[in-house]
Formats: C-alpha cells, sequence, structure tokens
C-alpha cells in the first residue's frame, strides 16, 4: 500500500511539473513570429497556391539559409517582423501542410504547436524513465533533473521559442528506441520511420538494431519507411524531391559557423577559418535594433566532405560493433550515438542533442546522486540562467543578461557544455 501511495505521489508531482513547464512554454518562451514553424506553414501554404519554386531555398552553389524571393514580400505584407529561415524538410510534408494551411492560420498552429511541443519534451523524459532500473526513492530526482537540463538547455529553450519540428523528431527516436526495448517492434520501427521521414538520418540507426538482432525492429522500420518514401514520391513528384536533394547536397558542402551549431564543421572553422569565411545576413524583416545578425560560411573541399561521410557512419558503426559484440549496455550506447551523429553533421543545430539530455536519468544508475548533482551543477546553475532571464523585470539585469549572451553567442559554449554531459556517458557506460 505505502509502494502504491508513493508512486501516486510521485505521479501527481510529475503532472504538475508538466503543466507547469507547459505553462513555462506558452507564456514565457512561445513566440508569436516561430520562425522555424513559420517556414513549414509558408512552405505549405506556396504548396497550396501551386508556387513549386518557392517551397526550397532558391540557393545552388552553396547554402546560405536565405528563403525563397517570395516569402519576404508575402510576409511584410501581413505585418510580420522577425527573422525568416527556409524550409529544409521533405517533400511529403509539404504536402501534407498544403492540405491543412488553406484552414489554418500561422498563429493558430504556432499557438497549438506551443501547447503541444512542453508534452513531446516531458513524454521524452517519461520514456526513458521506462528504460532505468533505479530504486523508487531515485526515480523522481532523476526525471526532475532531467526536464531541468531538457527544458532549460540552450537547445530546449530555443526549440521552444521555435517551435522547432526538431523536438518531434527527438521524441519519436526516443519512442523508437523505448517501445523496441519493450519488444514493441512493429511501434519501434513505425516510430523510427516517421523520425526519417522527417529527417534522413535516424534510419541509420537501425544499425544498432541490426546489430542487437532486433531484425523486427528493422524490418518494420524499412517497410514502413518505404512506404512514406514511396507516398511522398506519389504525392509530391520527383522535381520537388530534385529541389530538396539539391539542398540537401549543398548543405553537405557548406561548413557553418555560428553559436548554435554545436558541430565539428563550426568547431573547427570558428578556430582556424573565422577570418577567410563569408559573412552571411541573417534575412530579417524590420528592425534588428542595429544589431548585426548573422554567420559565417566556408564552401567545404571534397576531401573534407568525404571525411564527413566516413566520421557519420564510423559513428553508427563503431556502438553497432560493441553491440554486435555484446560489449556495452546498448542503454548508454544509442544516447552517446546520436549526439556524435549530430557533431559531426553538417549542420548540428544546439536542439540535436535533445535525446542526449532526455536520457539523463540513466546516468544515476551508475554514478551516485550526490556526485551526479555536482558533475552535473555548471550545467544546471548555466540553465536556470534561461529561466530567469524569460523572467521579463529580470531580463534587464546586467549579470543575468551577460550570462545569457554567453550562452547563446559564444562559439564555444555549448560544444563545451555538451562535451561535458557527453563525457558523463562515456563515464556511465564504462562502469555498465
Amino acid at each position: 500500500m505505502a509502494d502504491i501511495t508513493g508512486q501516486r505521489l510521485r505521479d501527481s508531482r510529475l503532472l504538475l511539473l508538466l503543466v507547469a513547464l507547459t505553462a513555462y512554454s506558452v507564456l514565457l518562451l512561445a513566440a508569436k513570429t516561430s520562425a522555424d514553424l513559420m517556414a513549414s506553414w509558408l512552405a505549405g501554404h506556396f504548396h497550396a497556391i501551386g508556387a513549386m519554386d518557392q517551397i526550397y531555398p532558391p540557393d545552388t552553389d552553396i547554402f546560405t539559409m536565405h528563403p525563397p524571393s517570395d516569402w519576404g514580400p508575402l510576409l511584410a505584407a501581413r505585418g510580420y517582423e522577425g527573422a525568416v529561415f527556409p524550409f529544409i524538410y521533405p517533400p511529403l510534408w509539404v504536402v501534407l501542410l498544403s492540405w491543412i494551411t488553406p484552414f489554418t492560420t500561422l498563429e493558430g498552429m504556432i499557438w497549438l504547436a506551443s501547447l503541444l511541443n512542453p508534452a513531446l519534451m516531458f513524454g521524452m523524459v517519461m520514456l526513458v524513465m521506462r528504460l532505468t532500473n533505479l530504486p523508487a526513492e531515485q526515480r523522481f530526482l532523476a526525471a526532475v533533473t532531467a526536464l531541468i537540463v531538457l527544458f532549460f538547455s540552450v537547445g530546449g529553450t530555443i526549440a521552444l521559442i521555435q517551435n522547432q519540428p526538431q523536438i518531434l523528431i527527438s521524441f519519436l527516436i526516443v519512442l523508437a528506441i523505448e517501445r523496441d526495448r519493450a519488444n514493441r517492434p512493429l511501434a519501434a520501427g513505425t516510430a523510427l520511420a516517421f523520425a526519417a521521414a522527417l529527417k534522413l538520418y535516424p534510419i541509420l540507426f537501425i544499425a544498432l538494431w541490426a546489430a542487437a538482432g532486433r531484425w523486427r525492429s528493422v524490418r518494420w522500420a524499412l517497410v514502413i519507411g518505404g512506404g512514406l518514401g514511396l507516398a511522398s514520391l506519389l504525392l509530391a513528384g520527383w522535381p520537388l524531391h530534385a529541389s530538396f536533394l539539391q539542398q540537401t547536397l549543398l548543405i553537405s558542402r557548406t561548413a557553418m559557423m555560428t553559436p548554435l551549431n554545436y558541430g565539428l564543421d563550426s568547431l573547427i572553422g570558428n578556430l582556424a577559418f573565422g577570418s577567410s569565411a563569408i559573412p552571411i545576413e541573417q534575412y530579417t524583416i524590420g528592425s534588428t535594433n542595429g544589431v548585426d545578425i548573422g554567420w559565417q560560411i566556408l564552401p567545404k573541399p571534397l576531401w573534407r566532405r568525404l571525411a564527413s561521410v566516413g566520421l557519420l557512419l564510423a559513428t553508427v558503426a563503431l556502438p553497432a560493433w560493441r553491440i554486435a559484440q555484446g560489449k556495452g549496455d546498448a542503454r548508454f550506447l544509442w544516447p552517446l550515438t546520436i549526439a556524435a551523429f549530430a557533431f559531426f553533421s553538417p549542420l548540428s543545430w544546439t536542439y540535436y542533442y535533445l535525446p542526449l539530455l532526455a536520457f539523463t536519468p540513466l546516468l544515476f544508475e551508475k554514478i551516485p546522486p550526490r556526485h551526479l548533482l555536482l558533475a552535473l551543477s555548471p550545467l544546471l546553475v548555466t540553465y536556470l540562467v534561461t529561466l530567469i532571464h524569460s523572467i521579463g523585470s529580470l531580463s534587464d539585469n546586467p549579470l543575468i543578461h551577460g550570462l545569457f549572451l554567453t550562452l547563446m553567442t559564444n562559439p564555444y559554449a555549448g560544444v563545451i557544455t555538451m562535451s561535458w554531459l557527453f563525457a558523463l556517458f562515456v563515464y556511465a557506460a564504462r562502469k555498465t
């Protein structure tokens, strides 16, 4: 009876946390502009009116992250002010969005996403909790720690502000891992297939299932993924896919340096090639309040592109080999693989690391709680800065504002924090 009562108490506290985090997201973070989500809505809008040349960016030589030419005038006529980013997701979603946009408004879509995304992020942590073998007295602490790390990290904050589709992709990846561990191969394969249909790269993670002999999950992922690919070709047509693949190729040829890109290309570019990089001004409608906003890019020579592909393949092959050899706990190898893959990817936005953050509860299995909280304290303190800064009356405090700007604009701060968390997972995995 005591165990049941304790479980109900923990469940009720977690439910209250979900309500509080959703309120935090909606009231303090959810921007009316959400430029990342707006790109999806605009792509669907232009597909709905038959403007096929206004869906993907106009770049032909190098990826600049500028939108198609008609997006700016349309938004300016609607009174929009702020950043405008391009749409770079597969064509299937353009078609589906084109069925929705005639009956919805951008503002309504943003409002709905601002309610759903906190639930998806909360759900990621709850799924990971199912994978843990923690005693009852540690479970609430582990869940709360993970929620703080996930929601108040720079990646979580930016993802919620922008209503980033990567939240859904991350949730689907974690769901696939959990469902496979629960011996639900159809659900696991379906989740990973839909994640891959949104962002392509997750399909490579079936190598870890194959190495573990989880062939039913592999088959379902390939079957459903193949079905989604066929549906995409039938609904969207080849020309739109050619445009999408062209943009994907351009991204692989481009090294982008920005403080929110936590990848190897950005790190090398900032350290060694900053003086020769090409400055790109962010496409913005309206005033930037005198602040120069943009990023730097460099074309990647063939040898660097081949090296990037080799590193990405090795990132998946190495943990798959360890799983096949029965070395290490696959629960720890999954987040390490996802994070390493993000680091070596051509674009490695801060929110690509959301699954790594969500897997924080696993660390409590191998590291005593006091030691772990001490090790995580630099991250927890800096992440709480984002919470404090989001409160309007405190955002003007020089110390808080300075710390917040350092987190957001220093090109090395994000790589250092993610590297520290990655190192904790490596340490925990070696104790397995």
